[in-house]
């Protein structure tokens, strides 16, 4: 009796599996031939993978000027946490008082995620200022009220409870940028502090396309063209508005030639930004070729001075109470040689490389191996004949360590003609101008971007 039971039970669990896996397509496939006229579309709005509660996304293009003035964008997208309707928002600006403020709410039409069969809308949800799918977006100016180091906006839509927004704003500043006494600027931007966290924050910096910054990734300039026409003859504080340039404009912000994010910053916490930038590498890197030449003569003066001591012992050790005086001569000489040599070292070289690439230019494919192989046999005779003559010789006529110190100058004049040829190399070079893609929309607002080779 009990096997039979068993039996049944096994038989009717294989039967609901069955009317599982081969009935259940066949009643969803008679739902979905209805005769409703609705169409699923196949792909769905990606939802924001990151909740708005989690605080807000603040993006900051900064652009510097040659004067030392900073053009800031910032581009705030937030989420209203609190029961009644958000209808204002504070940002404490550190540092500096911002002049020729502009303050847009941007605004979006809801995205229609269920059509009928003639295209129209069925079901719509909120758009989704936080991701990249939205839909066509309206700018209506703000009210601002700027005291002492606090800018509050009044948005003309107050954003709904549990609803997420955007707005942005566009300021010049003077006092993030000082002119240091070799003629380069050494800024310090530090981000808007608000009360509520922010989940995401970039900080992309960039400066006029004839003027060099620090730390620049590829050294790709992206920058706006004065946007303030644009914003004045936008909205107007009436009606939201389309504006492809406001378009272009809002979509850049966050872009730059140096950028730098942070996250999860909690309420009234700032991110800064540091570096320097110049209207030639040279003013750039001034301070560093000082202290380079600083370096430089005190390494000398060490070596004089030791030298000293050490010839000093040698004699006294061999004469006794006999001490002889320090060749001046000696060193002189070994200086002037050694610079000579590693000047004809340095000069072949160039000529070797301006060498190798007429051959390569000018020869046929199957003579330029040879041709390379013949420079580079040439150029070990020759840069044994400039490292190791100059020492052997003053070895031979004033002794062995002169004849050693003087390889060992050799060597460091070339150190010193490499990175004085990179310096200048780098200081002279212009950038070619091309024009390369715009990040996130339509044309931009400013000149075709500048790669710099």
């Amino acid at each position: 009796m009990m096997g039979k039971k068993v039996l049944f039970s096994i038989i009717c669990f294989f039967l609901v599996l069955i009317s599982r896996f081969y009935f259940t397509p066949l009643i969803f496939a008679q739902e979905s031939s209805g005769s409703s006229g609705v169409a699923v579309p196949d792909i769905f709005p990606i939802p924001n993978p990151e909740p708005g509660f989690l605080g807000q996304d603040h993006s900051y293009s900064v652009t510097f000027r040659g004067n030392g003035e900073a053009v800031v964008a910032l581009k705030v997208v937030l989420t209203n946490k609190g029961e009644s309707p958000l209808s204002e928002a504070t940002l404490r600006i550190p540092k500096v008082a911002p002049q020729e403020i502009f303050v847009y709410q941007v605004l979006r039409d809801p995205v229609c995620s269920r059509f009928l069969n003639d295209n129209t809308c069925l079901e719509t949800q909120e758009p989704d200022y936080y991701g990249y799918y939205w839909s066509k977006s309206r700018y209506q100016k703000s009210q601002s009220e700027y005291s002492g180091d606090t800018l509050k906006v009044i948005l003309p839509q107050a954003i709904a409870s549990n609803k997420s927004g955007s707005f942005f704003v566009y300021f010049r500043a003077m006092g993030y940028a000082e002119k240091n006494m070799f003629g380069a600027y050494q800024f310090s931007f530090e981000s808007f502090q608000v009360d509520d966290d922010i989940r995401n924050l970039t900080v992309g910096i960039s400066t006029d396309s004839d003027l060099v910054l620090r730390g620049a990734t590829g050294d790709v300039n992206y920058r706006f063209e004065d946007a303030s026409p644009s914003l004045k003859a936008v909205g107007g504080g009436g009606a939201p508005a389309e504006s492809s340039a406001i378009d272009t404009f809002y979509n850049q912000i966050g872009y730059g030639s140096l950028v730098k994010t942070a996250s999860s910053l909690a309420p009234l916490e700032s991110y800064t930004v540091s570096s320097s930038y110049a209207s030639t590498r040279i003013k750039l890197y001034a301070k560093e070729a000082a202290w380079g030449v600083g370096i430089f003569l005190g390494l000398m003066v060490l070596a004089v001075v030791v030298s000293r001591i050490l010839l000093r012992k040698s004699n006294s050790g061999q004469g006794g109470t006999k001490v002889t005086s320090f060749d001046s001569r000696s060193l002189i000489l070994s200086l002037g040689v050694s610079f000579g040599s590693a000047a004809l070292v340095s000069g072949y070289s160039v000529l070797a490389i301006l060498a190798v690439g007429f051959l390569t230019r000018n020869i046929g494919y199957d003579f330029q191996a040879a041709a390379t192989i013949l420079v580079v046999v040439i150029s070990f005779a020759v840069y044994a004949l400039f490292l190791f003559a100059p020492g052997i010789y003053l070895g031979a006529k004033k002794g062995m360590g002169w004849g050693i110190a003087t390889l060992f100058l050799t060597v460091f004049w070339m150190l010193i003609f490499l990175g004085v040829g990179l310096l200048i190399y780098l200081s002279v070079r212009t950038p070619n101008s091309y024009p390369g893609p715009i990040p996130l929309g339509g044309a931009s607002l400013g000149k075709p971007m500048d790669y710099d080779f």
